[in-house]
């Protein structure tokens, strides 16, 4: 499937599980490892047939699954009527040489509570100009790849800075977004 590297937005870090995830709601997919935050809409990385299949609360999605469900030969991916599985069914063409992947799904309390990414967002009408700021380039490449489906060229982005204490807002911009326009990432204060 065609989804972007979310992965790099994914901590490791055992002392807060919250972020060691991908949170799949209904409306939108969030990631963030406390440095950059990721926001997709969620029928524009998996179609609107997975959003319906979703339960109301939602899944989340360790970092290994987004891996395998990018790989070239899943072609959908799909929840069993149970809410309990995740099953990542190849394309036609790979049918023979790779089966179905099955995978548990975790259990949404073992993760806490989501992260509440809109209370940090920064407004987009609310930047300003700057004279300078300093940004790891490896946090942009990361935040880049975690914006763009994995098969296309990156996106160009776009940034919107509020002050020098305070996340930039990141926005891709391209001619043929493809769903991808609601899309936006956070680069955290504490990076800059």
């Amino acid at each position: 499937m065609n989804i972007p590297y979310l992965e790099l937005a994914v901590a490791s870090n055992e002392l807060r599980p919250s972020l060691n995830v991908v949170w799949v709601k209904k409306d939108e997919t969030f990631a963030s490892d406390a440095h950059i935050m990721v926001v997709h809409r969620t029928s524009a990385l998996f179609g609107d047939a997975f959003v319906d299949e979703l339960p109301a609360k939602g899944i989340v999605l360790t970092s290994r699954m987004v891996k395998d469900i990018r790989k070239k030969e899943v072609d959908s991916i799909h929840i069993s009527e149970d809410g309990k599985s995740l099953m990542l069914l190849p394309d036609i063409r790979y049918s023979n040489e790779r089966p179905t992947i099955i995978y548990r799904l975790p259990k949404i309390e073992d993760y806490g509570t989501q992260v509440n990414y809109k209370a940090v967002t920064p407004k987009y009408g609310d930047s300003m100009p700057i004279k300078e700021i300093k940004i790891d380039p490896h946090i942009i490449e990361r935040t880049s790849k975690a914006l763009t489906p994995c098969n296309r060229r990156q996106f160009a982005l776009h940034f919107c800075f509020r002050s020098s204490e305070k996340g930039v807002l990141v926005m891709p911009k391209h001619d043929d977004l493809d769903g991808y326009e609601l899309s936006y990432g956070v680069l955290m204060p504490m990076m800059l």
